[in-house]
């Protein structure tokens, strides 16, 4: 797996109002099982995924637990927008007419198909992974216990994000969600270069191998200019170790 991958530009993005375009991306999501977020302007979102579409009555359903307060936020905001992430594709639509129905089955959240779903390339960077995999850490709130410390190891990092291997057993009922701000946290990237930020979680996968493990996908939430240039620095000098180290 390279440890460096080269930007690609970011086209503008492509809004979809094609029927069979819209619902072939849909069954995607669906078949994928893919986490979609839904997220209101005043800031509260909810991960769901896409349990069922139907053609006739025009309207999608997604897994919804009855009782949970931040659902029926939701709802109550009407604005709802879905964002769902199809390889390096970030597909976004409307959630028009958002319902909650219970039934003996369970509780689903009910909306109207789609009339147009937008489309947007996912903006690549330069991705660096620590050469010292001992030492670059991540230190935040622990999610069921904030008031202790979280320490996590960084898989990688680039000027828009950073990944963290979080453990299976943590990660079991997953404390995080996708759109869900950790803060404060710490990033350790070396003995000179220690970042005070907020991460907006993007993705949560399981890894495959022996080790296991959860990765855990964050964006930096609004990075300050003297946290961008060391991290700039980081990146840089990283790449250039990374390199004289291949020439030997």
């Amino acid at each position: 797996m390279p440890t460096l991958t080269q930007p690609e530009p970011t086209p503008p993005e492509l809004s979809l109002k094609a029927p069979a375009e819209i619902l072939g991306l849909l069954r995607e999501i669906q078949d994928q099982g893919l986490v979609l977020t839904l997220a209101a302007p005043d800031g509260g979102h909810y991960s769901t995924t896409l349990a069922a579409i139907d053609t006739d009555s025009q309207n999608l359903s997604f897994s919804a637990d009855r009782v949970d307060r931040s659902l029926h936020q939701l709802i109550e905001a009407g604005d709802v927008v879905a964002v769902a992430y199809l390889d390096r594709i970030k597909l976004q639509f409307q959630l028009a007419n958002p319902m909650l129905v219970n039934g003996p089955q369970g509780s689903t959240l009910r909306a109207d198909l789609p009339s147009e779903m937008f489309r947007f390339q996912r903006r690549s960077a330069y991705r660096v992974q620590p050469l010292d995999a001992s030492a670059p850490r991540a230190t935040l709130p622990h999610p069921t216990s904030p008031s202790q410390s979280l320490y996590l190891r960084i898989l990688d990092v680039s000027a828009s994000g950073v990944a963290l291997l979080a453990p299976a057993e943590l990660m079991a009922q997953p404390p995080w969600q996708a759109g869900q701000l950790i803060a404060p946290v710490q990033l350790q990237l070396d003995r000179s270069t220690q970042l005070d930020l907020r991460l907006r979680v993007q993705h949560v996968s399981q890894l495959s191998g022996s080790a296991g493990g959860v990765q855990l996908g964050c964006a930096f939430d609004e990075l300050s200019a003297l946290a961008t240039r060391d991290l700039q620095r980081y990146i840089d000098q990283t790449q250039k170790r990374r390199r004289v180290l291949q020439t030997r």
